[in-house]
């Protein structure tokens, strides 16, 4: 039998390994997301596919870097018609190197889109963002539910957020650790 994307985020948001970070804590609410901080001026993204019933990861449909997130948008990835999911910064604070996820078939759903291995997104000349992640912001998009894991295929400890729109720093737990994220809508 397989297990679908959120009854597997369900069942490891409850976990006894899980970092739960409840909602309306400090830090939820804040200004409009940013890709500033790429890597030596650029700003990287990935378009993803959403998922599929049964499937665990999205499909990279493209991905690249620019020298600005509009450059990005226009000519790299090609999203304009595509929803912002999320933006995840190496630095706690939104600082340091940041990728940005968007969504090919707009917003947020139940399915939701996942990544179950950031280290399969090693753009070149470009910082890996598995076990660098301190903090996040969600994009122009419904998605209320963010998982983010210290293993790739969605393993290890955990920490969820629900219906925040950013978070400055992730915790002592999962900072420099997460390694796989699931994001998607949930009432």
């Amino acid at each position: 039998m397989k297990t679908t994307m959120r009854q597997l985020a369900l069942g490891l948001a409850v976990a006894a390994a899980a970092v739960v970070v409840p909602a309306g804590a400090a830090g939820a609410a804040g200004p409009a997301p940013s890709a500033a901080g790429g890597d030596a001026g650029q700003v990287c993204g990935v378009l993803l596919d959403d998922l599929a019933p049964g499937q665990d990861e999205s499909d990279v449909l493209r991905e690249g870097c620019a020298d600005t997130q509009a450059e990005l948008e226009q000519d790299v990835l090609r999203t304009a018609a595509n929803t912002h999911l999320m933006t995840v910064y190496e630095h706690a604070d939104y600082g340091g190197a940041a990728r940005v996820w968007y969504g090919a078939y707009g917003p947020c759903d139940s399915e939701g889109y996942g990544i179950k291995d950031l280290s399969t997104y090693p753009w070149p000349g470009q910082v890996n963002m598995n076990d660098k992640i301190s903090s996040w912001r969600i994009g122009a998009s419904s998605c209320s539910a963010v998982y983010m894991y210290e293993n790739a295929y969605y393993g290890g400890r955990s920490g969820y957020w629900h219906w925040w729109n950013q978070v400055g720093y992730v915790g002592d737990a999962l900072n420099d650790r997460i390694s796989s994220i699931f994001i998607h809508y949930q009432p």
